[in-house]
């Protein structure tokens, strides 16, 4: 390949005096042409990949960039390695001890993603901060090897132990508290009779004889049948369920997220009880709920499934396809099935088509998880999305992040292809679809099903 252009590259490593390392490294590239002249104030395609080990060696995080960096009057792009979309791997994980490691940079120096220029270089100083990052927490066991204290009875003591000590000695004299301090061996079979100082504390436990029982006043006895109750590990109920807490709430124990969602069904016999999947009802989501990496904007009749999408747009400026004259055929041409069109579509093009970002993209979590099941969506999910724009809009508007994006006034690709050379888009300015060529550029924005 012949290159007509060259970068003269620097990582800049800058820290100040923080409470916690930014997990962002400054770096700054001067772009020139093959005459040597500098490419200045023009957008350019970057994508930058940590490497480990070797200049070859295994990649542990790489990231694209939307909107794309740009040059200054004297041909230099700065960005922040870590700022980007990741592709691959998460910025935060490196572990900076196990290096070395090398920045690898790709450029398309017109803006796309036909990266025409590679460049390698070893990080010869581990970002400082970053590394000492690895000490803020200690995990493992401290060994007391002092030999003084190792013949020490004081090497025994524990947490368990000095509470106790502490609670013990809030009690006074023990001798003459009250407090029990033997115990005569029980011996019979059915019952056992308990017996209380003025303070109500157990002094004694000792068989329980038939008039103890008939003249028990105050049931300072217990039966075998009340241990059974009272020791039940079986989970079984063999008694009345006494409420717990008296707050007028029923409360059923914890049953796994296997039945999330389910509800408390009486069963055909008297006392039995099943959960069952609600058959109506409300629904479980919402048009504008934020939810699993993005904002739900149609939810099916069970209301336990549907669609959401992202937080952000993907790109402003993409080409439907880099082959934009080959069909890829019916596979790709689907109004409603978005994640089989973008299969079809990725499985075609040669570099990155607007099918391969959403299939390339893993969310930033806004703390409502990961995910990376992303796809361009079809001419039917986008009518969807239209159809609740004013749900969605205000959940993009109101989540208080900076980095959510509202959807545009503008075109949106579809993954619905049309024909060899054209596919759908379509207009969020008066929702409609439309029938265009392959190579105009549009928005991006991807959407994923639950």
């Amino acid at each position: 390949m012949k290159n007509i252009y060259s970068i003269l590259a620097a990582v800049l490593l800058t820290f100040g005096a923080y409470a916690q390392a930014p997990q962002k490294m400054s770096y700054q590239s001067v772009i020139r042409n093959g005459n040597n002249a500098l490419v200045t104030s023009t957008a350019i395609g970057m994508r930058i990949s940590i490497l480990q080990g070797s200049g070859t060696g295994t990649e542990v995080y790489k990231e694209i960039y939307n909107p794309n960096p740009q040059t200054n009057a004297n041909g230099l792009v700065t960005l922040q390695i870590g700022s980007g979309i990741p592709v691959t791997g998460t910025f935060a994980s490196i572990n900076w001890a196990n290096g070395p490691y090398f920045i690898k940079t790709e450029t398309d120096p017109s803006g796309g993603t036909n990266y025409s220029i590679t460049g390698t270089s070893e990080l010869l100083s581990v970002p400082f901060a970053l590394y000492a990052k690895t000490a803020e927490t200690f995990s493992g066991t401290i060994v007391e090897s002092d030999p003084v204290f190792g013949a020490s009875p004081a090497k025994g003591i524990t947490n368990s132990l000095i509470g106790n000590w502490n609670t013990a000695f809030s009690w006074g004299n023990h001798a003459s508290a009250g407090y029990l301090t033997g115990n005569t061996a029980i011996t019979g079979a059915t019952k056992t009779k308990l017996s209380y100082d003025a303070k109500g504390l157990v002094t004694a436990g000792t068989d329980a004889t038939t008039a103890d029982i008939a003249a028990s006043a105050n049931r300072n006895y217990v039966t075998d049948a009340q241990l059974v109750v009272i020791g039940n590990t079986s989970g079984i109920n063999t008694g009345d369920y006494t409420h717990p807490s008296g707050d007028g709430n029923l409360h059923v124990p914890a049953t796994g997220t296997s039945n999330s969602g389910k509800v408390l069904t009486a069963g055909a016999t008297a006392g039995s009880l099943s959960w069952q999947t609600p058959s109506g009802g409300s629904a479980s989501h919402y048009a504008g709920e934020l939810y699993q990496g993005g904002v739900v904007y149609w939810v099916d009749p069970s209301g336990n499934h549907g669609l959401v999408c992202s937080m952000i747009d993907l790109s402003t400026l993409k080409t439907w396809s880099d082959l934009p004259t080959t069909l890829v055929g019916v596979a790709a041409q689907s109004d409603w099935d978005g994640q089989t069109n973008t299969n079809a579509i990725v499985a075609q093009s040669i570099s990155t088509s607007a099918a391969d970002f959403c299939d390339l993209y893993t969310n930033v979590d806004y703390g409502t998880g990961v995910y990376s099941d992303w796809y361009l969506p079809s001419t039917g999910e986008l009518n969807d999305l239209w159809n609740n724009m004013k749900s969605v809009q205000k959940a993009l508007d109101s989540d208080g992040n900076s980095a959510t994006k509202t959807l545009a006034k503008n075109v949106y690709w579809s993954s619905t292809e049309s024909a060899g050379n054209t596919a759908w888009c379509y207009h969020f300015t008066a929702g409609y679809a439309d029938d265009v060529g392959k190579n105009n550029t549009f928005y991006v924005r991807a959407v994923r099903a639950f």
